[in-house]
């Protein structure tokens, strides 16, 4: 029985390592990819997506957005509340230059967050809309 347990906790410690081991490579093969396209992707990436009308309507004036996968930052721009304090956060450090040149005349508190969903260090409950 002990040699058993032993055994299911090595394969256990040893599938963890392997899915943190796929993360981490995944995540450097998507932000280089995105990186090479970056510029490309934004000029395509330039019309609102029909839900962002729909997000609009619910967004509140002075509340914390969270953009996940902001891509070129195009949802802030089709949000017209006063006061948002908007967080674009991708994994791609490219997108978010993109992100900050296409939003650099938006007047709202901004912050840019280069991280995967997952590994990015946000305060708990500190965003009214993700």
């Amino acid at each position: 029985m002990f040699l058993a347990l032993y055994l299911s906790n090595r394969l256990f410690n040893f599938i963890i390592n392997a899915l943190s081991f796929t993360n981490m490579v995944l995540h450097k093969v998507v932000n280089e990819s995105y990186n090479q396209i970056a510029s490309k992707f934004s000029k395509s990436r330039n019309k609102p997506w029909l839900e962002f009308d729909l997000y609009n309507k619910i967004a509140e004036p002075n509340s914390n957005i969270l953009d996940i996968g902001c891509g070129n930052g195009r949802l802030l721009l089709s949000l017209n509340k006063p006061g948002i304090a908007y967080t674009a956060l991708d994994i791609s450090s490219e997108m978010l230059v993109q992100a900050k040149q296409n939003l650099a005349s938006v007047n709202c508190q901004k912050t840019f967050v280069c991280s995967n969903f997952l590994d990015a260090k946000l305060r708990a409950n500190s965003f009214d809309s993700i």
